[in-house]
């Protein structure tokens, strides 16, 4: 976790997944994400970024069942909760955090920490992480795994 610690604070930001991307970068598609400040998906293609690394593992590591699609929610940290819905129907497993250049994304003004390109972008380095790695986190930052 100390690279990814170390890129936040020289200025990265962080794109967490369950898979590994084919090709040289991440392209920017349509989010199944819900987060404190919206209520349903995001209708337009874009590439998430955060610069907090506990949100960016959680992402990597959560992977939903068969036939089933990855729904979650993440209250800021600053609330100290990450929300997890449909846990019956999502296993933990490794994944990766990418590290990302911050010039081509725009920090959303209704969700701080949360930044989003709508053009592709070349990862930095590729970071494999564990459930492990999140539970680790947990104990450093005093955040509540919310699983339900």
């Amino acid at each position: 976790m100390d690279i990814l610690k170390q890129a936040v604070k020289q200025g990265y930001l962080l794109h967490g997944s369950p898979h590994i991307i084919k090709g040289d970068c991440l392209e920017p598609r349509r989010a199944n994400l819900v987060t404190e400040t919206t209520t349903e998906a995001e209708d337009q293609e874009l590439l998430y970024a955060t610069s907090h690394i506990e949100l960016a593992v959680a992402v990597a590591v959560l992977h939903p069942g068969e036939g089933k699609s990855r729904q979650w929610s993440v209250n800021s940290p600053e609330t100290g909760r990450i929300k997890i819905f449909g846990g019956e129907n999502v296993t933990f497993e490794d994944g990766y955090v990418y590290i990302l250049p911050a010039e081509k994304f725009r920090e959303r003004e209704d969700d701080r920490g949360t930044y989003t390109a709508a053009v592709p972008v070349v990862p930095i380095q590729t970071v494999k992480v564990s459930y492990q790695d999140l539970l680790d986190l947990q104990s450093e930052f005093g955040f509540t795994l919310d699983i339900r």
